[in-house]
């Protein structure tokens, strides 16, 4: 799981919390699906209000939660509809357990970017500090008084291209040590 997965994840947790409350008030499934469906869960909500208009033109709500299920790339969406549909009993612990999981897997998701935004604030971060420096000097020799501080175009073009290259091929370093 990404650290920008379109923040579906964070609207499957806060939506099991929704659930949760209205599990413990014995609200049936249907009436749940349409609470999700309204409760501004953004793309959850959306799919959410897609089974329900299938449903409502002679489908059924359980089979369409089954077929959202099936479809859905997205594992923690996929692990609720299952509580949801497949468990007897009281359901709430699971997904106590589930939103537990969720929020785990998102703070590694979040520690591992730190850790490659740490890794990336390095030296290639001093190498574009550098660059700014030697643009800021340019624009500085454009006041009058001050021409001596003027780069040859062709040095700042090689200056420029390295320090890109450089940042660049860091990156994809990065990318490739984990």
């Amino acid at each position: 799981m990404g650290l920008f997965e379109d923040n579906l994840t964070i609207k499957v947790i806060m939506a099991i919390e929704f659930i949760k409350v209205r599990l413990s008030t014995g609200e049936a499934l249907e009436s749940i699906a349409t609470h999700v469906a309204e409760g501004g869960f953004g793309k959850l909500s959306q799919l959410f209000s897609s089974a329900l208009g299938r449903a409502s033109i002679g489908g059924d709500i359980r089979e369409e939660l089954e077929s959202l299920r099936d479809s859905t790339k997205h594992s923690g969406l996929k692990r609720v509809l299952s509580i949801l549909l497949d468990e007897e009993g009281e359901v709430v612990p699971l997904l106590d357990d589930l939103s537990n999981d969720l929020l785990a897997e998102r703070q590694q998701s979040v520690n591992t970017f730190l850790t490659r935004f740490e890794q990336f604030s390095g030296w290639p971060v001093k190498l574009a500090v550098a660059g700014l420096g030697v643009l800021a000097l340019d624009m500085l020799a454009g006041i009058e008084g001050l021409s001596a501080l003027a780069f040859d175009s062709r040095f700042k073009t090689v200056l420029y291209g390295a320090i890109a290259a450089l940042i660049l091929l860091s990156m994809v370093s990065m990318r490739y040590k984990e």
